[in-house]
């Protein structure tokens, strides 16, 4: 999750860019992290219905997936452009823009070995990067504070009919606090969000509602602008033992 609201906004705007997302996802090797920490299980994915999905999408599911650190920095130089003496991005101020992941150890205990690897290839691309280790209570403790920063989750849901069910997991509009609620008050609270969100939004709204070919037709459309706008990276879809 990418917090496009968090009470930084600086931080907020980098986030906010798709450029920011695209280059951390393509600077992560996960062919190797698979390899590593998975035992070679999966193969890398975004958040995407499963191809044993009908709702399969090819551009979601693959795109910005191959390892390629010089398309990461040409897209992150896009937003993050200066850089101190040891190459890591500065904020307009002069400070290092850090980016700090919140890892649960106690959930999945393999996501302090996979966080490290991902530590290191995105600060070889100049991203300084801080891993926050806590335990399942100080995990939940802090659900809905706005100065979360970059969070950690699963989101294996996506074989056969089942994206139908859950399709807000694959946006992530809950860490986008102020947007969030907006939406849900109609608009009297909160920070409007761009037409895109809102639009997708409509539509994760209206996909239980339907069904048959007036559903699918309006899942499509949704899958479409989750590809175009890649709110969330993905690292990998499970397989074999290392299922999340």
């Amino acid at each position: 999750d990418f917090p496009e609201n968090h009470p930084d906004e600086f931080r907020a705007q980098v986030y906010q860019n798709i450029d920011f997302r695209i280059g951390l996802s393509s600077a992560i090797d996960r062919e190797e992290l698979i390899d590593v920490i998975f035992l070679g299980q999966g193969e890398p994915y975004q958040l995407a219905p499963s191809p044993r999905s009908p709702f399969y999408h090819e551009r979601l599911a693959r795109q910005y997936t191959e390892f390629d650190p010089d398309l990461a920095s040409e897209h992150l130089d896009r937003v993050l452009p200066n850089k101190d003496s040891e190459g890591f991005r500065l904020r307009p101020d002069g400070e290092r823009f850090t980016v700090v992941i919140a890892v649960n150890k106690d959930f999945k205990s393999d996501w302090v070995d996979m966080m490290e690897l991902i530590e290191g290839y995105w600060e070889a691309v100049g991203v300084d990067t801080v891993l926050d280790v806590v335990s399942d209570a100080t995990s939940t403790g802090r659900r809905g504070d706005p100065n979360n920063d970059i969070g950690l989750w699963i989101a294996e849901n996506g074989a056969g009919r089942l994206p139908l069910v859950k399709p807000d997991e694959m946006m992530g509009i809950e860490s986008d606090l102020e947007w969030n609620r907006w939406l849900e008050s109609g608009g009297s609270e909160g920070q409007e969000p761009p037409a895109d969100v809102k639009r997708m939004y409509e539509l994760q709204m209206q996909i239980p509602l339907l069904a048959g070919d007036e559903q699918a037709a309006v899942m499509n459309e949704y899958l479409d602008m989750l590809a175009d706008a890649m709110p969330r990276i993905g690292i990998a879809l499970p397989a074999g033992n290392y299922r999340a």
